[in-house]
């Protein structure tokens, strides 16, 4: 009997501290924002050195890195196009009483800088409105914005446990994710902690910390589409002090439309 209540506590610790890992980057906690360390910032990517990639361009004419995983073949980095597939530009949104009051398509570079390095670590940030534009489409041709069975794919060929899966997607080495926690990067998918592009704070009053950047080299989120579109989006939340990465096998995390998160495509099967 006491073994069985043993098991139990532990059982609760754990969906406490998993349950706190998935609302660290969650729009719905304001207080966790963590500011990035003041360690230089890293202008190459660390993919995996024993892995075999593919490349593929966008219609901005950028060059990814590309790793067949299972039967898909995912982005290695994050999306940074400027332009929809048709050639229209998306709207690049700086400010950010601007970026608070979106309800069409934009995208941005986090904190706003246009040092071309950082830019093609981290990728663009976009907001939900963005992905929603099938009529354009944000993703290259012959390419789609990663949705849910990609996702669940990913999750049930090799990554298997969600509250480890983050420890397999991040990039490996300690050059831009923040904390001591271990990253393998074993199958190529060199996930980067880009941060985020927040809404509003919930916190202080609107206009003062209306469309704020966050969390670079602690989080991530990659916004991910379902069969029928919603109006808030789902993501996947990877961050710097948790193994998992979540919203890949339970419970979905929606995300209102003016979030700025990164993108990966996956080739059209």
């Amino acid at each position: 009997m006491k073994q069985m209540k043993l098991t139990q506590s532990f059982a609760i610790l754990f969906a406490i501290v998993a349950l706190i890992l998935i609302v660290s980057c969650n729009d719905s906690i304001d207080s966790t924002v963590i500011e990035p360390t003041d360690k230089p910032f890293d202008p190459i990517v660390h993919f995996n050195d024993k892995t075999v990639y593919g490349t593929m361009t966008d219609q901005d004419g950028n060059e990814y890195k590309t790793i067949t995983i299972g039967k898909r073949t995912w982005m290695a980095e994050n999306l940074r196009t400027t332009k929809y597939r048709n050639g229209e530009l998306i709207a690049n949104v700086t400010d950010s009483l601007a970026w608070k009051a979106l309800s069409t398509a934009a995208y941005c570079n986090y904190n706003n800088t246009t040092n071309v390095d950082s830019i093609k670590v981290l990728g663009r940030l976009y907001n939900w409105y963005s992905v929603l534009d099938t009529t354009r489409n944000i993703a290259p041709k012959g390419w789609h914005v990663a949705d849910t069975m990609d996702w669940k794919a990913l999750y049930s060929d090799t990554l298997k446990i969600e509250s480890l899966s983050g420890i397999t997607l991040k990039e490996a080495g300690g050059s831009h994710w923040n904390g001591n926690r271990q990253t393998l990067n074993s199958i190529g998918f060199t996930a980067i902690p880009a941060g985020y592009r927040q809404e509003s704070s919930n916190n202080a009053a609107d206009g003062v910390r209306a469309g704020y950047f966050a969390n670079l080299g602690n989080c991530t989120v990659f916004w991910m589409t379902k069969p029928k579109n919603g109006t808030d989006g789902f993501g996947i939340n990877i961050v710097t002090d948790g193994d998992g990465a979540y919203g890949m096998a339970a419970t979905k995390i929606k995300y209102k439309p003016r979030f700025g998160f990164s993108i990966r495509c996956v080739k059209d099967l």
